[in-house]
């Protein structure tokens, strides 16, 4: 019963988390970027366990700083 609740809590975290970045991005070239990690924060959020759950959202995270990076730096 708890481990639901808490399961639930993690995955209305990271679609708050994914709202957040997504209405807080306004540059338009980050667009792409910002759905990208909308949809990989979704599907992570679907994760069946809370450690899959936590490893799949920072695996979207870091693959949401490499597209920003490349955006910003070009390389």
């Amino acid at each position: 019963m708890m481990m639901t609740r808490i399961g639930k809590f993690v995955s209305a975290s990271i679609l708050v988390g994914t709202m957040a970045v997504a209405f807080t991005s306004s540059t338009p070239s980050y667009a792409g970027c910002t759905r990208k990690f909308a949809d990989c924060e979704q599907d992570a959020s679907e994760e069946r366990t809370f450690m899959a759950r936590v490893i799949a959202g920072a695996d979207c995270l870091l693959d949401f700083a490499e597209c920003v990076r490349i955006k910003v730096i070009g390389l």
